[in-house]
């Protein structure tokens, strides 16, 4: 008798991870995510905040603009150090998110068992935030006036 309830439990015990397997997405993807910008989606304030490097990239040979061969180093070199910064913690966020989904949604974790690493996300969100308003300071303070001005009509266009 205590053999078969044994093998119940374990057969149980089995039969659940099978069962979570089966519900769970594909590894990398979130089914609860229907459209990603990335990684503008990864920053601690995604949609409120411009993006001027996007405008950079696509603008920067704009005649009403007139930036000079200085101005545009000077913004392509930061706009490299930034992207590469930006890009390499939204894909860490993306990660673990993922594990997140997995810990959560389908191993059935609490928040103390998540907590650590819920904070981690917090803290590399933050991170590249901070990446974001040291972007936007390098424009302010690289642009005349006039030229931040039309930045910020480009990136409302660009909207």
């Amino acid at each position: 008798m205590k053999k078969l309830i044994s093998c119940l439990i374990l057969a149980g015990f089995l039969g659940g991870l099978v069962f979570a397997d089966e519900i769970k997405a594909p590894l990398g993807q979130n089914p609860f995510s229907k459209e990603e910008k990335f990684p503008g989606d990864y920053f601690l304030i995604p949609s409120n905040l411009p993006h001027f490097m996007k405008v950079f990239r696509l603008q920067k040979e704009n005649k009403a603009w007139n930036l000079s061969k200085e101005q545009i180093e000077k913004l392509q070199a930061a706009q490299e150090e930034v992207l590469s910064a930006v890009v390499s913690l939204a894909e860490k966020i993306k990660k673990l998110e993922l594990e997140m989904v997995d810990a959560v949604v389908y191993e059935g974790k609490n928040l103390k068992e998540v907590e650590v690493k819920l904070q981690e996300i917090a803290n590399l969100r933050l991170e590249m935030t901070k990446k974001h308003v040291e972007c936007i300071n390098i424009f302010y303070k690289t642009l005349s006036k006039e030229q931040y001005k039309i930045l910020l009509e480009l990136v409302k266009q660009e909207q």
